[in-house]
């Protein structure tokens, strides 16, 4: 890893989201329940913007992570919101590194998730050149 002082708070990030498989049958809607699993998703997709910093299971634990917030979304609506920001965010992140790696010149038209249920009509779109990252 080129940036060692994010090894624990990464290490800590990848627990936290191995944890919650455990947690959340014995408590499914306390705060941990997508309070610390948003946090810990968020945190391995903003450390995958660094190159070669992700391990093949952070992709499947941010998956898993989007999954539970989904699934905790149907009856909380916080959940629900952490579960599309995760998305969008790693929408962006994937995004940014292809224009840093130069497989994409500019930014991708970027599809938002829409704010509240039932509203997929109204998905918001944006993209920014690649003029705007030199």
């Amino acid at each position: 890893m080129s940036n060692p002082h994010l090894i624990p708070s990464i290490e800590a990030a990848r627990q936290n989201l191995k944890l919650s498989e455990w947690l959340m049958p014995l408590s499914p809607y306390t705060f941990h329940s997508f309070h610390y699993v948003f946090s810990a998703a968020i945190a391995i997709v903003v450390q995958s913007f660094l190159a070669n910093e992700t391990t093949p299971l952070d992709a499947e634990l941010v998956d898993q992570a989007v999954s539970k917030l989904a699934e905790l979304g149907r009856t909380n609506e916080s959940a629900e919101s952490c579960a599309k920001m995760t998305r969008d965010l790693r929408v962006v992140v994937e995004n940014v590194k292809m224009v840093r790696d130069g497989t994409r010149q500019e930014l991708a038209r970027l599809s938002i998730s829409p704010m509240n249920r039932g509203e997929e009509d109204n998905i918001m779109f944006w993209s920014v050149p690649s003029s705007g990252f030199n």
